[in-house]
């Protein structure tokens, strides 16, 4: 579709047009530019937009606009939302677009997007625009109520120019990879929820800690929010965080994927609830917060060498996430008081030491050294060993709540030490040594039981399993065909041969 400038009182090139709002002629209170617009597909005319002259000479002139809102007069906005509905804008914004430039009115590629400044300037409390193409924050905004800002897919705003325009915003997100500065946001002195980074759904911030390419350095603006309860800075390149202590409000903190060498800090933080420092790699220290109302620790990914004290002490942990470090031993989880959930995968344990919580159910240690196993929890339902060095199933009578057990790539050679986990659903077997399929007929509720990648050469002792739903016995030594045929004379639903 074309759009074609237009003005009922003169006749001029676009640029002079250009030049006169530039240079503030006066236009007729009468006067309203108009855009004739043509449907390229159907060749009909669509209706006129008109565009209030104040404004249009703004944008035309600065790249922003400062929108009246609550005007009922034919505006800016009118224009903008023709443009996002069919795809296209002015011809003054469009093909002469380069002549613009070239005179020097016209600076586009720091213009705000017209759909952006749209929704920016709207009256609203909440403003969430995904796909954020602004250079800068329209000054238009200040008029707009807002107090949550949400701005997604940021990749040309550098700065956040203009955001001392609504010292009353109480919640900020920027998500992108082009902001270099928060300079400005000391101002911000009524905010209560910042989050800028990469890329990560705010919803879900706390546990995303896959993210990276945010470029922030330097923090030390915002640590002059005293009144901040959650902070997302995940995905930067923050190695400082020297004023933290400051925020004593602070209930959230997302930290990960940084440059960070030191916890020290989380000392300082009494009502913290939620931490994530997980990818910074430069940690080695772990230290654990003193704070009461702690329920989620997450530290994975660092070079974490050691437990230390602490996590007994805390009555609301119910998330431990740990893994990916350099620890050797687990100690000082002996009498955890809440935890529901402790992950120490991809370690350099080799022993399992006592792990005890009256509310423990999922329990996770692949990827570690163990070679025996023992000191499992009762109350636990869910436990993941796999890809350790362990030689025989054992220690397992006192699990008799387990529904799910991960035992593949281990080492294996009999299925035996299950005659106490009668409620298992899932089994993984995979990758050992087992060569016969063996002491499972006992396991009436088990459905998903996994033992490819061994050197079993028959199906057996799985006549009794009548809830079975998904059996692996690929790269195994059974007949394909017998293998088959097992699945269709039993109607597994999933058969993998």
């Amino acid at each position: 579709m074309e759009s074609h400038f237009t003005n009922p009182n003169r006749k001029q090139s676009d640029i002079d047009t250009i030049r006169m709002v530039e240079s503030g002629t006066t236009m007729p209170t009468t006067f309203e530019a108009g855009f004739d617009t043509v449907d390229t597909i159907s060749e009909k005319p669509l209706d006129p937009i008109y565009v209030n002259p104040r404004l249009f000479r703004e944008f035309l002139v600065t790249g922003r606009v400062d929108y009246p809102v609550g005007s009922d007069e034919p505006n800016f906005f009118t224009l903008v939302d023709k443009s996002l509905q069919y795809g296209s804008y002015p011809k003054s914004t469009k093909a002469s677009i380069k002549k613009a430039k070239k005179e020097g009115y016209y600076d586009y590629l720091t213009t705000l997007e017209l759909g952006d400044a749209f929704d920016l300037c709207r009256k609203s409390s909440f403003h969430r625009i995904r796909d954020f193409k602004g250079a800068r924050i329209p000054t238009c905004i200040k008029d707009s109520g807002v107090s949550t800002l949400m701005l997604e897919g940021v990749d040309k705003m550098e700065t956040l120019e203009n955001i001392e325009l609504v010292p009353d915003l109480e919640s900020l997100g920027i998500t992108g990879t082009s902001l270099l500065s928060v300079d400005g946001i000391e101002n911000l002195t009524k905010l209560k929820r910042l989050g800028i980074g990469p890329g990560s759904d705010r919803d879900e911030w706390i546990d995303n800690s896959a993210v990276s390419g945010g470029e922030i350095k330097d923090v030390s603006k915002i640590m002059t929010l005293t009144g901040l309860d959650r902070l997302d800075l995940g995905g930067n390149e923050i190695s400082d965080v020297t004023g933290i202590e400051h925020l004593k409000s602070l209930t959230e903190v997302n930290l990960s994927m940084n440059k960070l060498t030191t916890m020290k800090w989380v000392s300082d933080l009494p009502l913290l609830q939620q931490l994530n420092v997980s990818h910074n790699k430069g940690i080695t220290e772990m230290v654990i917060p003193k704070s009461p109302g702690l329920t989620k620790f997450l530290a994975k990914s660092n070079k974490i060498t050691r437990i230390p004290p602490g996590f007994n002490d805390l009555p609301k942990l119910r998330y431990i996430e740990i893994d990916g470090n350099n620890i050797e031993k687990i100690e000082n989880m002996d009498d955890l008081k809440f935890a529901e959930d402790v992950n120490i995968s991809h370690n350099k344990i080799k022993n399992i030491g006592k792990i005890a919580s009256p509310r423990l159910q999922y329990l996770i240690l692949r990827g570690n050294e163990i070679e025996r196993i023992e000191n499992i929890p009762p109350t636990v339902t869910y436990l993941s060993l796999s890809a350790n060095q362990i030689k025989k199933i054992e220690g397992l009578d006192n699990a008799k709540k387990l529904d799910i057990l991960h035992l593949d790539n281990n080492q294996i050679e009999k299925i035996e030490g299950l005659d106490e986990t009668r409620r298992l659903k899932t089994l993984e077997l995979g990758d050992n040594r087992i060569t016969e399929i063996e002491n499972l007929g006992h396991l009436s509720e088990l459905e998903d039981l996994q033992l490819n990648k061994n050197p079993i050469s028959t199906i057996k002792g799985l006549d009794t399993l009548k809830k079975l739903k998904t059996v692996d016995l690929e790269k195994t030594n059974i007949d394909s065909n017998e293998c088959k045929q097992f699945g269709e004379s039993r109607k597994i639903k999933e058969m993998r041969c």
